[in-house]
């Protein structure tokens, strides 16, 4: 269950829940998806492991393994997901995101 009022408009960015990001993980592994449903789940994946970075370290990444296991089996269809979370041509890191470094591994 999403915690939701129907008003938002970049809903997972919005909705992203740090504290969550395996479960999302889980359900997207499991479940069978749309080509449009994985790609608004793996945004919320994103977002909610970018704030999962803000609030606390992955320190022998073990989360980011799973997600970006997610996002390469996914990359054509997200390919502008990564483009925009990598940030790629901002260099002031006052203006990336905490997932920014990651998903630019991504790129390369």
């Amino acid at each position: 269950m999403l915690n939701t009022s129907g008003e938002e408009q970049d809903w997972a960015i919005e909705i992203a829940d740090p504290e969550r990001v395996l479960e999302f993980v889980q359900f997207f592994k499991y479940n069978h998806l749309t080509p449009d449903e994985k790609y608004v789940l793996i945004e919320l994946i994103i977002a909610s492991y970018d704030e999962h970075l803000e609030y606390c370290l992955d320190t022998n990444d073990q989360i980011w393994i799973s997600v970006r296991d997610i996002l390469i089996e996914n990359k054509t269809l997200i390919a502008d997901l990564i483009d925009y979370w990598s940030c790629s041509n901002e260099t002031d890191p006052d203006y990336i995101f905490h997932v920014s470094e990651k998903m630019r591994r991504l790129c390369s």
